[in-house]
């Protein structure tokens, strides 16, 4: 449905309905059934004259609830129109990749492990929305890995997450890596890993951005790569 089309269902009506000209012809309406009513006493009992006002007040309301849906039901194909044109626009543009907080947050409720790179640890542990998900998950016994740049500030991070969050042994480890080694400058997690579907997304790099980048298939498996390697290269440094 166009816009030009939804005007000339809706907001035409509206306007009308609310035009100084439709008020002025409702008083002298009033006015003039207040007449018809003096008039309608004297050939017709008092009875039927209040049947009369009843079916009129019905229909009057049937009217405007039948106004009033038809309003709502216009509204709501002009909302899906556009929610459909904003989809097709996304396809056709290839913006597929682009997600939100929510759908982070839905694929990570559904990974049983998940690996976490972040340059600052505090990211995940103190600033990260979606530390519900991630308690939840540890609660079903999942299993968490952040790679994290070897900083006293990512140290301390982990001794509060430990403070804060509980957790099995072995369900939440963390590898740091020397800075000079660590090249992530954004939050990448990897949900799913080592089940059928790997999923790789990164924060992007804009500042209170609630917006993520999903990675294909190849790129996924580039992340994962990187991981292990850190994990075959750094494994003193993994806490347990």
């Amino acid at each position: 449905m166009s816009d030009k089309k939804y005007k000339s269902v809706s907001e035409i009506l509206t306007t009308v309905i609310k035009h100084p000209l439709v008020n002025i012809l409702l008083v002298f309406s009033v006015i003039f059934m207040a007449f018809i009513m003096q008039q309608a006493r004297n050939v017709a009992s008092l009875e039927n004259i209040a049947i009369a006002l009843s079916f009129v007040l019905l229909t009057v309301f049937i009217t405007q609830t039948i106004l009033a849906q038809s309003l709502k039901i216009h509204r709501q194909e002009y909302l899906d129109d556009k929610i459909s044109d904003l989809k097709n626009i996304i396809v056709g543009s290839n913006l597929s990749w682009l997600v939100n907080e929510k759908y982070v947050s839905a694929v990570e409720a559904e990974s049983e492990t998940t690996w976490i790179f972040s340059p600052f640890m505090m990211n995940d542990v103190q600033l990260n929305e979606n530390i519900d998900t991630l308690t939840a998950n540890l609660k079903k016994g999942c299993r968490y890995i952040f790679f994290t740049a070897d900083r006293p500030r990512n140290h301390k991070a982990f001794a509060d997450f430990k403070r804060r969050i509980k957790f099995e042994n072995g369900q939440v480890q963390v590898y740091f890596i020397p800075a000079s080694d660590f090249l992530f400058v954004t939050d990448m997690m990897v949900f799913g890993v080592g089940g059928e579907r790997e999923r790789a997304i990164e924060k992007l790099p804009v500042v209170e951005s609630q917006f993520h980048m999903e990675m294909d298939k190849l790129h996924t498996d580039r992340i994962i790569g990187i991981g292990r390697m850190f994990m075959e290269r750094y494994n003193a440094h993994v806490e347990k």
